[in-house]
């Protein structure tokens, strides 16, 4: 499957409520998986970034897809970073015209040494969870036909994630 058809599977998945499962390979997999998972999130993302990379946070699909999340009535992003982050990020711009929707905390170095992951929870439908924090590579999981398997993972990453933000530092932003 080619990077457009991985897209409109995902989009479609995500549009109908469909079971998507799939092995997110490279940056380009990462930024359509991100970009569509703002575009169809309904109410809150929690994101667990080593440095939101650039690369794939600083995009302009995906700044288009973060702006319109951020607009719905509901929304919250919750961001924890385990690096510095340029204040001249372009998502850090964008989210600062919504701090009343972000929170962004950075993980202690000493917290951070206790795993190697990363992940994003989108509602209460799916993740996206990289097993090393410095690849882009990342298991992909949407609207799982095993549902009471899915629930509690996405459970136990959104435990996880409340975890290192009660660990985590405010950031000044």
């Amino acid at each position: 499957m080619n990077l457009r058809e991985y897209a409109l599977a995902l989009d479609k998945a995500l549009r109908w409520n469909k079971p998507f499962a799939a092995y997110n390979k490279d940056i380009g997999h990462a930024r359509v998986i991100v970009s569509l998972a703002f575009a169809h999130a309904k109410k809150t993302i929690l994101l667990l970034s080593n440095r939101l990379d650039p690369e794939l946070y600083a995009d302009d699909d995906f700044l288009d897809e973060a702006k319109s999340f951020l607009t719905k009535r509901r929304a919250k992003l919750r961001i924890l970073v385990e690096s510095e982050i340029d204040p001249q990020h372009r998502l850090v711009e964008l989210l600062r015209e919504h701090r009343d929707k972000v929170t962004l905390k950075r993980v202690p170095s000493d917290v951070q040494e206790r795993y190697d992951f990363n992940f994003m929870v989108v509602d209460d439908k799916g993740y996206r969870f990289e097993t090393d924090r410095a690849e882009h590579q990342a298991i992909v999981m949407f609207n799982s036909e095993d549902g009471q398997h899915a629930e509690e993972l996405i459970a136990r990453l959104k435990g996880g994630f409340r975890n290192l933000e009660g660990q985590a530092q405010e950031l000044d932003w």
